[in-house]
């Protein structure tokens, strides 16, 4: 055999070795964030808006993200009338953006959109807006971001009305279309990242019309996963958080791909107080979804996560961390109840990942007492949907206990409770010994 034909077969071995390392990292990156099995400390996100006139917002939106401890950011790439300047989009507010949350090791998940309730394509021409997203992908391509479908197309982000966005064929087309050149130009600049696909207003029970029509039109056949926002509805059991294990449930929608399941939108708006005002300027007040108090909003946030991450979904996303009526901060980016009770959640569980529900088959199904592991380490969160009530959880090595839940998540730490009856056990088993010893005593006088 030849030198030179030795040397090009070790070439032609090197190179198909390098290509099938880039496949394995490729393939690693997207199993590893979309992972069922994850720990939910590597599952929890949230949300960041970088257009507002104050550039501090960001800062203490990323500071607010990073004290509660989360993976993901989800981020705009709004092409609206705050963005865009004599048809070229203002990029630099996004580029700042995810470094900025780069900088302390948070995933940005960046989608596209548009303002809502405008008529679309009038309000954007489609060829300009192809020509964005490429120049976005371009721009953040091998830079290990996530990105994510047409913010919301079968409500108002896509057309003015939202009959004709769920259910009309022709405009489902038009989204799922862009959608699918959105995912071809990810596959090819940056093929290395996941492409969430779906963005849906609503839970998988809310449109499956809308879905049906759209995986007829191939939209999953792009995807890496599918999102939804599936925010509780006050008038249905008070939106309690419980009710997302049947709005939820992938079994009621037929797919061609077995894709999986996130959510990448999820809150709960505090009742109206005061004007919610941030450096000056009026912010949203949203009130479609209800209103709830304080404590409730947090509880309930916690408690979505919590059923979200037993129904295995891989990305969960907390909406909102700027000062409106959905946020986790205070007016002064501080974090509130419902931020708090997020971080207390993280810090709890952190490398901890769901087992299984040691109430699966109460007869009750208000309650629940969620086990997760960390290795041979074992935890317990458990409520009741709604008021208190006294229940007995059963914590494995035959201890059980009478425990008094509430609809605020409490958190058991298994080692701790078994110590104690390990402890118990062995007073238990000393004062029968010591017993038995004096009896004995006794009983060796009386013969005498």
């Amino acid at each position: 055999m030849s030198r030179i034909f030795k040397i090009v077969i070790f070439s032609i071995c090197v190179s198909l070795s390098f290509l099938i390392g880039i496949i394995d990292a490729t393939a690693d990156y997207k199993t590893n964030q979309l992972s069922i099995n994850k720990p939910i400390s590597e599952k929890i996100g949230g949300f960041i808006y970088p257009y507002y006139q104050n550039e501090s917002d960001v800062s203490t939106q990323v500071k607010a993200l990073k004290n509660v401890g989360v993976k993901y950011a989800r981020v705009p790439a709004e092409f609206s009338t705050k963005t865009m300047l004599n048809g070229s989009f203002e990029i630099k507010k996004l580029v700042d953006t995810v470094q900025k949350l780069q900088s302390v090791n948070i995933i940005p998940i960046i989608y596209f959109g548009s303002e809502g309730g405008a008529k679309f394509p009038a309000n954007l021409n489609p060829d300009l807006v192809r020509s964005l997203v490429k120049e976005v992908v371009c721009k953040f391509a091998n830079m290990g971001v996530i990105w994510e479908s047409w913010n919301e197309p079968n409500e108002l982000f896509w057309v003015s009305n939202k009959i004709e966005a769920s259910t009309n064929s022709e405009t489902i087309k038009s989204w799922v279309t862009m959608d699918k050149y959105i995912g071809s130009v990810i596959q090819r600049y940056d093929g290395n990242s996941p492409y969430i696909i779906g963005n849906f207003a609503g839970s998988l029970s809310d449109d499956r019309l809308t879905i049906s029509i759209a995986n007829e039109q191939g939209l999953f056949e792009v995807g890496d996963a599918i999102s939804f926002h599936p925010y509780p509805l006050q008038r249905i059991n008070n939106g309690r958080p419980e009710n997302l294990s049947y709005t939820m449930e992938p079994s009621i929608i037929a797919l061609d791909r077995r894709l999986p399941i996130v959510t990448t939108e999820i809150g709960y708006s505090r009742l109206k107080r005061t004007n919610f005002l941030n450096h000056g300027r009026l912010d949203y007040y949203f009130d479609w979804q209800g209103s709830w108090s304080t404590k409730e909003q947090g509880d309930y946030l916690v408690r979505s996560l919590l059923m979200l991450d037993s129904m295995k979904e891989p990305i969960i996303c907390v909406f909102s961390t700027a000062y409106d009526n959905y946020s986790i901060t205070d007016r002064s980016g501080n974090l509130n109840y419902a931020g708090k009770q997020l971080r207390n959640m993280l810090r709890q569980l952190s490398g901890y990942a769901y087992a299984r529900d040691l109430l699966s088959n109460s007869m009750n199904s208000s309650q629940h007492a969620l086990l997760y592991k960390d290795g041979t380490r074992e935890k317990v969160v458990a409520w009741v949907s709604n008021g208190t009530a006294r229940v007995t959880i059963y914590f494995g090595k035959g201890i059980k206990r009478s425990v008094c839940l509430t609809e605020k998540p409490k958190f058991f730490d298994l080692s701790s409770i078994q110590n104690e009856g390990r402890l118990k056990r062995y007073v238990l088993c000393g004062v029968v010994i010591l017993a038995s010893i004096t009896l004995f005593i006794l009983d060796k006088r009386i013969r005498r």
